[in-house]
């Protein structure tokens, strides 16, 4: 599935937020701003352009209220995408689509996928499988 690995690189995020001297708190904003899996970055702003509003306005609150940039929907959920990205193993939605279940997860897939595919350690992905069980209460 996935071409050979010649190389790793490794990314130190105490050495990112040096660099780009920023705290955890902007980084995760300017994240949020350029778009992320969680929610819709903010139309015209791009990893330049977010690290520009960053350094001046400190937040994403200062830069929607000082500047031309809108959220990009009117429930733009940012805080809830901050609360994620804070607190991942710990993170619970406000609000959840009535409609929406979660079936248990095929883990005998998911070990073949990690370890196979992407190249995981065996026991890696059993650590992460486990963790995953322990997450949500499945319907079955």
């Amino acid at each position: 599935m996935f071409p050979e690995i010649d190389s790793l690189i490794r990314v130190d995020l105490e050495m990112v937020l040096d660099k780009l001297e920023m705290d955890m708190d902007q980084f995760i904003d300017f994240c949020i701003l350029c778009g992320t899996d969680y929610v819709e970055g903010v139309k015209g702003v791009g990893t330049k352009r977010g690290l520009k509003l960053i350094k001046e306005y400190k937040c994403i609150e200062n830069i929607l209220e000082a500047t031309k940039y809108k959220a990009p929907v009117e429930n733009w959920r940012y805080q809830e995408a901050r609360k994620m990205f804070k607190t991942p193993d710990n993170y619970r939605p406000t609000t959840m689509p009535p409609d929406l279940t979660f079936k248990r997860p095929k883990l005998d897939a998911l070990q073949n996928l990690l370890v196979h595919d992407f190249m995981v350690p065996a026991s890696k992905a059993d650590h992460y499988l486990t963790r995953l069980e322990g997450l949500r209460h499945y319907e079955c």
